[in-house]
Formats: C-alpha cells, structure tokens, sequence
C-alpha cells in the first residue's frame, strides 16, 4: 500500500480504485480460459468483447483498409519486445536466406537492415535496440532521431532519417519524463512516403484513455499499451499489430496456441477484466478528465510562480545567460503558460527543474527525498546523486542544461488528484529547492 497523503506518480503507476479491484476479485476464480467449461467460455467472451471495445476506441474497428489483431501480454515492454523483436528478427532471416542464396552480390542495400527509432523512447525500447546491436551489429544499423527543444520529435526528421533498407521506425506517442506528445499521423505519412515498406511502431501507453487516440488515421503497423498507467493492475497489456503486417512479423517470444498461437501463455483473466472496467472508465470520462488535469496544470504552475520565479524552458534557453543573474528559478519544460496545450503536452503531465545559479546545482533526489519525509510522491527521471552518474538520455537528448537535468522533477496527475496535493507539493517543492538555496548562501 502506497503511504502518501499526495499521489503525484501517476505516469509511473496509478492507484486502483474500488470498482476496479473489485472487478479483478470477481474473476480469480474462472479458471483456465482454453478449457470448455461455463466459466472458461466466459473469460473467452469476456476477453473477446475488451478486443472489440478496444478496437472501437481506438479507431480500428471497422476500418476498411487496416484491421489489427489485439493480444494481450504483460504490459508495453512486453508488447514492444514482440512486435520489435518480431519486425527485426523476420528481416535478419531474410537477409540470411539472401546471402545464402548468393543474391546478395547484386544488391549493396540489401547488405544491412537499418532502424530509425527516437531518442526519448522508453528503456524498454533503448535497451532492446542495445542489445540487437550488440548481438547483430554486424548486419544492423540504428539511426536515433533528437528530439527539438521542446521535447518533440519533427517528422521531417524522422523522414531525413529513412533509408532504402530501413525495416522499422520507432516513435513513442508521448514521453513519461517530459510529457510532449508526438504527431504520429504526420511521422508516419513522412516515413511512408519515403520508404512505403517501413514497419511503424509506436508505444501509446502515456496517451491511452488520457487523449484521443485514432490507430488508423496515425497510420501505425504497431501499437503497445500498459493498463496500470490507467487506474488498471500492474502486469497486463496489449500489442496492436496491423492484420496485414501479423504474419510476416510476429515472432513469438512466449509459445502456445493462445492469442492465435502469437503469444501463448494462459491469460491473466482476473488482471484483464479489471483493465477493460478501467478502460471503460477512462474513456466514459476523458473530456471530463482533460478538462480536469488541465486545470490542476493550470494551478500548479500559477502557484509555483507565486513563490519563486518561474519561466518555461524554451524561454530559459534564449535568455543567453541573463538568468545568471538570479539565485533561483522554477523552470517548466512545458512550453507553454497557460497550463498548456492538450495537443502538445500530456495534460497530467509537468516536468519542472529548478535552476539553482549559486553553489552547486539543485538536487532532485533530495527535493524528491523530502517530499516523501512529507507523505507526498513524485518522480525523478534519474536522481542527481544515482551510481550511474547519467542524466535521463530523454533529457539528454533534449540537450538540456545539466543545471536543469540535476534539479529535474516530474509531477503527473490523474482524475483523482486534487488541488489539495498540488498545494501539500509546492509547499514541500520550495522549501526544499530553498533550503539547498540558503545552504549555498551559508558556503559563500
């Protein structure tokens, strides 16, 4: 049980509510759904009308040109494994069959596979292409595209980056550190038109049942989704693959005849029936939840700038040094002030740092330390004083200032959240970001 009077982790993981928990005790005793008994068929129908209800919101499912099989996995770093590995391992025994075939001789781009992927993705992407890499960097090349200072990937960028041999190009809808949601539709129609047969893969999980989502009109071959980002258990998700992409993809990294022999394994009924209530859920409620975490947005960065200067991160980046001038700054890598922009930044999400300009930089895992001695939880993307010594590569990407990157907090919200939290965070945020203040004052 998390312990907190305020829960602002809700990109991490959100809390289950009630009707949600309840729903999952309801079906831990259905037994196994591959058997032929009453129970059983009932997990089958169960699990067959979630599929439906997905494809209806996501809108695929009556798409004339594109239908997507739905299997269920234990969660988005499964889903991106199978549907990656699967692209990347089909055309690695392609390129097998060619070389041994000796046709290889007539063609120089057939020689290597290249994948095109964001430089902000999820580690369960950065870690897989890692380790394709240093299995297969014989024959494979990765192209990782930056995102603009706002956090956000460009097409044109992602298009620039496509080679006749690209197989696979890789864009997360919206990053879990910064918040910035990517226009995939425009990503894809980029990447298609310069190589048509590039699989698209994107990792919704942070935009799913928070904003709209339209699978079809992204143009994706490839989706993956977590239900505990949504009020949901811990351990249960989707991948999305587009039915004219399954066959020549699908690599089964779990084997069995379950989810049509793509990814066996029994299914976690009682985790997948508690995530399609959490899914009706959020989707009964979105309009009313964006205008909600819109709001508490909104707040949050009024009452932030009530207390200390604030300024947002592109704003700090042009004032070319002229920010030296004050001893501390609240600087929100949303780039925008009025609680921001639904279209472009996740309206639960905020990424705030504090600029620190006397004796050494801010420290995130101290104000986050402090924070919890106060019964209030939040994020850091990674702690100023980790083992690793490394700042957040989606951070690093961004090409923030390192002042920026030590003093880095994320605060994501939910439905549930209410101004009270914000107020029990602000008041602990600045007395920390303070404290280290008044102790460099002290050192001079």
């Amino acid at each position: 049980m998390i312990n907190c009077d305020a829960y602002l982790d809700n990109n991490g993981t959100t809390l289950v509510p009630a009707i949600v928990a309840s729903e999952m005790i309801k079906w831990m005793n259905h037994g196994n759904p591959s058997s032929h008994y009453a129970a059983a068929r009932a997990s089958r129908a169960m699990m067959d009308e979630f599929r439906a209800y997905l494809a209806r919101v996501l809108g695929c499912a009556a798409n004339p040109t594109t239908t997507y099989d739905i299997l269920f996995t234990s969660g988005a770093s499964e889903s991106n494994a199978l549907i990656c590995c699967g692209v990347i391992n089909n055309a690695l025994r392609a390129l097998r069959e060619l070389h041994e075939s000796h046709a290889s001789r007539a063609s120089t781009t057939l020689q290597r596979i290249h994948i095109v992927a964001s430089a902000i993705e999820h580690k369960s992407i950065m870690y897989l292409l890692r380790d394709m890499i240093e299995r297969h960097g014989d024959v494979i090349d990765v192209t990782y595209v930056l995102p603009d200072a706002s956090g956000h990937i460009q097409a044109r960028e992602m298009a620039r980056a496509i080679r006749a041999n690209t197989i696979l190009v890789i864009c997360m809808l919206a990053n879990n550190e910064t918040g910035a949601i990517n226009n995939i539709a425009e990503i894809s129609r980029a990447v298609k038109r310069v190589n048509g047969h590039a699989f698209v893969h994107s990792d919704i999980v942070q935009g799913f049942g928070k904003i709209p989502i339209n699978l079809a009109r992204m143009g994706v071959d490839g989706a993956s989704i977590s239900f505990h980002k949504l009020h949901a258990p811990i351990g249960v998700g989707v991948a999305i693959i587009a039915r004219t992409c399954t066959a020549p993809v699908i690599c089964p990294l779990v084997f069995g005849t379950q989810n049509k022999g793509m990814r066996g394994g029994t299914e976690n009924v009682p985790a997948i029936a508690a995530a399609f209530v959490a899914t009706r859920l959020a989707y009964e409620t979105m309009s009313a939840d964006i205008a909600h975490e819109i709001s508490l947005k909104k707040y949050l960065m009024e009452q932030l700038s009530a207390r200390a200067p604030c300024i947002t991160l592109l704003d700090y980046e042009n004032q070319e040094g002229a920010h030296s001038r004050l001893a501390m700054q609240i600087v929100f890598i949303d780039s925008s002030t009025n609680g921001g922009d639904p279209n472009k930044y996740l309206p639960n999400t905020l990424m705030v740092a504090v600029a620190k300009h006397i004796g050494p930089p801010a420290c995130n895992s101290m104000i986050r330390d402090k924070l919890e001695e106060a019964r209030v939880i939040v994020s850091v993307g990674s702690a100023c004083n980790s083992s690793s010594k490394e700042h957040s590569h989606v951070l690093r990407a961004m090409n923030m200032p390192s002042i920026l990157m030590d003093g880095a907090i994320r605060i994501s919200m939910s439905r549930y959240t209410t101004t009270r939290e914000l107020d029990l965070f602000v008041n602990g945020f600045i007395a920390e970001a303070k404290r280290q203040l008044d102790t460099a004052y002290a050192r001079k």
